[in-house]
């Protein structure tokens, strides 16, 4: 665990240290609060980014929403069930989600595949 000594609010918040125990970080808590305002202890796994898309298991999903013409529409990397599902969006969109790839030009491959054994079937192929 890592320990970031932190102060202030806002604008004026600031990391003052950082201690790689619990104790040491106490110590500098005290030593970093004064009458005016009360420093701070911030706890932090070590060699784990704190981003908010961050997820523990190491495999990581796409999708992608393709239009009529199969142009992509977007794309969106996540972490969620291992299942592929493809997904028909109103009359003329078509979604492909729960792509398991290392990239997006691999994970693009497989939404393209996938649409295009779709279309092959539904139009009778």
């Amino acid at each position: 665990m890592i320990y970031v000594i932190t102060s202030g609010e806002y604008s004026d918040y600031h990391i003052c240290a950082v201690a790689t125990t619990e104790s040491r970080a106490e110590e500098l808590q005290k030593m970093y609060s004064n009458n005016y305002s009360q420093a701070e202890i911030e706890e932090y796994e070590e060699n784990v980014p704190s981003d908010s898309w961050y997820h523990p298991t190491s495999i990581q999903y796409w999708e992608f929403l393709f239009d009529e013409k199969g142009n992509k529409q977007y794309v969106r990397q996540y972490w969620d069930e291992p299942n592929l599902s493809l997904r028909i969006c109103g009359t003329s969109q078509i979604r492909i989600s729960n792509i398991i790839a290392d990239d997006e030009s691999h994970a693009f491959k497989i939404a393209c595949d996938k649409r295009a054994e779709y279309l092959a079937t539904y139009f009778g192929f």
